[in-house]
């Protein structure tokens, strides 16, 4: 089943493109996958079985289902939906249906003890990438670093607003799996700017 994260992938899928398959998120029993062709973050779904969903009216949950592009305003709309403070992490969670092959559209459920919700938003048609040709593989790696994901925020965003033209570009150099990286780029005044980040030590 799914859960907040898998659905609120949507908000890193691209608003305009012209490729309709890349404006939702590609939903299947493994996995939701969102990408704009220049990067990509797959989330697995979390471990809970359909079985254990609460009996909802509407809906048969599955754990079995053909794999569908759930468009980026349905995704977050059902996110919303979920309760934020539940003590069963079941409550957490969103099912999909059995019968969610039928007219092009997809059945999906929150549960909630006061006001369970059922969701049937159609389904984007079309062919999703084969996002897994171009996932590195972790064995053929030369080394790992590890960043804390706040300092590589607050600096990457810092380092955004000063980067001059429309693409931000920036190099990172890579020494070695413990030392620091080097980031280096130009500002809108064509000031050179060098900044460095820790790792974390593993």
């Amino acid at each position: 089943m799914l859960n907040r994260h898998n659905l609120e992938l949507a908000k890193l899928a691209p608003k305009d493109t012209s490729r309709y398959t890349f404006n939702g998120i590609h939903v299947s029993p493994e996995r939701t996958i969102v990408t704009d062709g220049h990067y990509l973050v797959t989330v697995a779904l979390q471990d809970s079985k359909s079985e254990d969903f609460p009996a909802t009216e509407g809906i048969e949950p599955t754990d079995s289902f053909p794999p569908f592009i759930l468009p980026t305003d349905a995704a977050l709309d059902v996110a919303k939906s979920i309760p934020k403070r539940a003590i069963n992490p079941i409550y957490h969670s969103v099912a999909i249906g059995a019968k969610s092959s039928v007219n092009g559209t997809v059945v999906m459920a929150v549960p909630d003890l006061d006001n369970p919700r059922v969701f049937q938003p159609r389904k984007i048609d079309g062919q999703y990438p084969n996002v897994d040709q171009v996932i590195p593989k972790r064995e053929d790696a030369k080394f790992t670093i590890s960043f804390d994901l706040e300092l590589l925020s607050k600096l990457t965003g810092h380092l955004a607003k000063m980067a001059d033209g429309k693409n931000h570009e920036a190099v990172f150099t890579f020494t070695g799996a413990e030392s620091p990286v080097r980031i280096d780029l130009q500002t809108t005044d064509s000031q050179d700017v060098v900044a460095v980040l820790m790792p974390v030590k593993l």
